[in-house]
């Protein structure tokens, strides 16, 4: 078995965001011959820890397929010195595999016990609202703009492994460390993807200021008014970010702003208990048994769901959840929300912040 060590620079780590502690994880990549362990070989294992504040990464190579069993152990005793692994995608491949191959060769591990952090798993959302070719790990890399020096592919690796073994070619050697050393890198260079989790996660992002201005053209050119919120970023954005829903986000470095057209006309607010309500035709409203007791009769009738309501006019703005009460909709069917804008929210600092870190939610 070939052991390869080195040291790498330090890289910003995201483990807020991502949820682990640097200093107890380990971030690892396996290269097999196939995907199946019952008929495919391990033959190299990438890992990366951070050892007295400085970043090592190790990789094990078998020199031929008797090794399989010690690149094997050299994983799980590596695995069992810290109490998270980082990985791409290896959820559904690379632990799998592993704990079947450590049962095969009655390995004892407490890899079921390990906290585990599947960058594809947290990064996979952002596909929705990113440039993406494809959710791979290459596509996240070169979409961050990092250029690997490796250029196989797995099929590549597949075939590579059986004439580095019979041969020991030092080229072979070089392709098969170079190949897992990108991805044990490009790992790394994935992290600063967290920001965009931040920012849509509403947890990164603080308002600055909010304005109400003429929406003018553009976008929201039949609507009088927009609601412009300003907000700082906890970190910068490895790309300028833009996505048009409901409302017009725009994000670039360490700032963005979030415009969302006021609505003007008159909503619905629908109580929840309508058997103790009455609903008047004339007056097209509901009444709560305790009022409608003065109303004559004919002027009355039971409310049900869809007409136990009271209407309100006014300027409001949408609310993907019951952030503030009361909700107002347009109808029974419809399911946007909204609520009643003032001069008041807007000037209130804790009702923009929570209004901010909703609507980022709702991208995702």
């Amino acid at each position: 078995m070939i052991t390869v060590t080195e040291t790498i620079p330090s890289f910003e780590t995201f483990s807020e965001t991502l949820g682990y502690e640097p200093s107890g994880s380990l971030f690892f990549d396996i290269e097999t011959t196939g995907f199946s362990p019952s008929s495919s070989l391990l033959f190299l294992v990438g890992t990366l820890e951070l050892q007295e504040e400085t970043w090592k990464l190790t990789q094990y190579l078998a020199e031929h397929p008797d090794d399989e069993r010690r690149i094997v152990e050299a994983f799980f005793t590596s695995a069992s010195r810290h109490s998270t692994l980082l990985h791409f995608n290896g959820s559904t491949f690379d632990l799998p595999y592993l704990t079947k191959k450590a049962a095969h060769y009655g390995i004892s591990h407490t890899l079921g016990q390990t906290a585990s952090v599947d960058l594809y798993q947290k990064f996979r959302p952002l596909g929705k609202l990113l440039p993406l070719t494809q959710k791979n790990q290459k596509a996240f890399e070169e979409f961050l703009g990092w250029r690997r020096s490796d250029h196989l592919s797995g099929k590549h690796m597949l075939s590579l492994f059986p004439k580095f073994a019979a041969s020991a070619e030092p080229e072979l050697c070089s392709l098969l460390l170079g190949h897992n050393h990108d991805d044990m890198i490009g790992m790394t260079k994935l992290l600063p993807m967290a920001a965009y989790l931040e920012l849509l996660d509403g947890t990164g992002a603080d308002a600055v200021s909010s304005f109400c201005a003429s929406a003018g053209s553009g976008p929201y050119q039949d609507r009088e008014k927009i609601l412009n919120i300003d907000f700082s970023l906890k970190h910068c954005l490895p790309k300028p970010f833009a996505a048009d829903a409901d409302f017009r986000l725009t994000a670039s470095g360490s700032s963005g702003q979030l415009q969302i057209p006021l609505w003007n006309g008159t909503l619905c607010y629908f109580f929840a208990d309508y058997k103790n309500y009455y609903y008047l035709p004339l007056e097209d409203q509901a009444v709560h048994k305790s009022v409608a007791r003065f109303v004559d009769k004919q002027y009355r009738i039971p409310a049900k769901a869809s007409n136990c309501y009271i209407k309100k006019s006014g300027v409001f703005l949408p609310q993907p959840e019951e952030i503030f009460t009361p909700a107002f909709r347009r109808s029974f069917e419809d399911t946007e929300l909204y609520f009643e804008y003032t001069d008041a929210f807007c000037s209130d600092a804790e009702s923009i912040q929570r209004y901010l870190a909703a609507m980022l939610r709702h991208l995702l």
